[in-house]
């Protein structure tokens, strides 16, 4: 799933859309439609850079409570997410 694969390189660190959508291999308006629905949902907060936007996991809540109990259920062996 495109979020889920999102989720996961967001928790390698803050990144912009053009950065994710390069490591998902999908396009930046994709990437940025998936991004918005996950920071609607309180699941990734959104820091302004300059011109740029970058996406980071929600650092506290519920929210990020659920991110990363679902991250440790995934693991590193997906695949997929890898």
């Amino acid at each position: 799933d495109r979020r889920l694969r999102l989720l996961r390189l967001c928790a390698d660190g803050p990144a912009s859309v053009s950065a994710l959508a390069a490591a998902s291999a999908d396009s930046e308006p994709n990437v940025s439609r998936q991004l918005k629905q996950l920071a609607t949902a309180g699941l990734v907060r959104r820091t302004r850079q300059g011109q740029f936007v970058e996406y980071a996991i929600a650092d506290a809540g519920d929210e990020a409570n659920v991110v990363s109990w679902l991250l440790e259920r995934i693991g590193e062996g997906d695949a997929a997410l890898r």
